[in-house]
């Protein structure tokens, strides 16, 4: 893998700043296959190379203005290779997609306390590819949004209203139908306590997702007739922040309820993700977050931990056999953990990932169901100084600790543990 990343910062007028940044990515690596027997060979190959870039302005426009523009393009080529003697003839499946965007924000201040802002974002999509039943697809997106926020010392109140548009042609066969869409939120944010940053906040937000040219069009994947995904949802949420002696605690927590029309749903396996529509969804959910850290005379101390739940459901029919049984690969319980102590030389580091049980179908019966696992990792890193403006960070991670072959996706087990280093030179 080859990675590169150029950026370039210049100013312009009295406070006004202009950014070029540039990263592009070669690789070409092996996929493992999933475990079946009698099949023990891999034979699929991913080869990728992308180019990003874009140049962008910050700046003002008078006293109460400030302005930002952006202007980008992107270009993913990618190359799927299939020698499996279970084909006539290998596949060999090649995409390239292609991105030119356009934005620019503009954030009005009138006053103390009040901010409205205007947004407009413009994409022209291309996907060309060798595949015969590929319909060659160019796309016209835009999303304009208009927001306005008020706030006091304890009190905040945020609104937004987003139009979506999307126009869609292609070279051969049938394009995905045109879509529209508004969509608004609002939110509210209230200080209880002074000393403590105890935060109470409320939010309803309407969502809005059009499929991708991935979910339409790639081989074996793409479902032309894929309906975008709407959605509904309400959170309630509180967050603390308690200072401490040389250090500080931070504890968030929130609730929330949706419900989605059409929710997009990916199959996966590992490079082609099946999709389709799960026609409504209900979805119940709690986050909750702990932060701590302390600085101490020869280190300071991280501790962050996390733990989410969701109960996400089918709801389209009360007669389907998957009828209030949890979205595939959705678990109920998931969670994380992580210590991590910083001397001057020395930074070392402990990080669990735990997952629930989870289906890789629809329905939720015991052959279809997925074991919970917890992911273990350590690692060790130092940064040191080379010179007067170079620094050089060497680390080394010991992963998944305790070896267990656990499943992300059904059949394709995790590699046991193993071992990373890394040595980075910043300049």
């Amino acid at each position: 893998t080859l990675k590169g990343e150029v950026k370039l910062h210049g100013e312009v007028g009295r406070d006004g700043e202009i950014a070029f940044r540039a990263n592009i990515l070669n690789s070409g690596r092996g996929l493992p296959g999933s475990v079946v027997l009698y099949t023990q060979d891999p034979h699929e190959r991913l080869y990728d190379r992308s180019l990003i870039s874009g140049i962008s302005y910050v700046g003002s426009a008078g006293e109460h203005w400030r302005i930002k523009a952006d202007m980008g393009f992107s270009s993913a080529w990618n190359r799927y290779v299939n020698t499996s003697p279970l084909y006539p003839e290998p596949l060999d499946d090649k995409y390239l997609q292609r991105e030119c965007s356009l934005s620019a924000v503009a954030l009005w201040k009138p006053r103390e306390g009040w901010e409205v802002s205007i947004a407009q974002d413009i994409w022209a999509n291309t996907l060309d590819s060798n595949m015969e039943e590929c319909p060659l697809p160019q796309r016209l997106s835009s999303v304009g949004a208009v927001s306005a926020r008020w706030s006091s010392q304890r009190l905040s109140i945020t609104s937004s209203l987003s139009a979506t548009v999307m126009r869609e042609r292609v070279r051969k066969g049938q394009p995905a139908p045109g879509r529209e869409r508004l969509s608004p939120s609002v939110s509210i944010c209230w200080k209880v306590l002074e000393d403590r940053d105890l935060r109470l906040r409320a939010s309803y937000r309407e969502g809005f997702r059009v499929p991708t040219f991935n979910d339409l069009y790639y081989a074996r994947v793409g479902n032309v007739w894929l309906q975008p995904e709407t959605s509904r949802q309400l959170n309630l949420g509180v967050g603390m922040l308690q200072p401490l002696d040389r250090g500080q605690i931070a504890v968030t927590a929130d609730l929330h309820a949706d419900k989605v029309h059409n929710k997009i749903v990916a199959i996966p396996t590992m490079f082609i993700w099946r999709m389709r529509n799960v026609g409504e969804a209900a979805m119940l959910g709690g986050d909750l977050s702990v932060r701590y850290d302390q600085r101490m005379d020869a280190c300071t101390l991280h501790a962050t931990a996390a733990w989410s739940y969701q109960y996400a459901v089918d709801v389209t029919d009360p007669e389907a056999k998957n009828y209030r049984h949890q979205i595939a690969y959705a678990p109920r319980n998931s969670g994380s953990l992580s210590l991590a102590a910083e001397t001057r030389p020395l930074t070392l580091s402990y990080t669990l990932v735990a997952v629930g049980e989870r289906y890789s179908l629809a329905q939720n019966l015991p052959s279809y169901r997925m074991e919970p696992y917890l992911d273990h990792s350590l690692s060790l890193s130092r940064e040191f100084r080379a010179g007067a403006r170079a620094r050089i960070l060497l680390s080394a991670q010991a992963l998944n600790l305790t070896g267990r072959t656990y499943e992300v996706i059904k059949w394709y087990p995790m590699p046991g543990r193993n071992y990373r280093f890394t040595i980075k030179l910043t300049y």
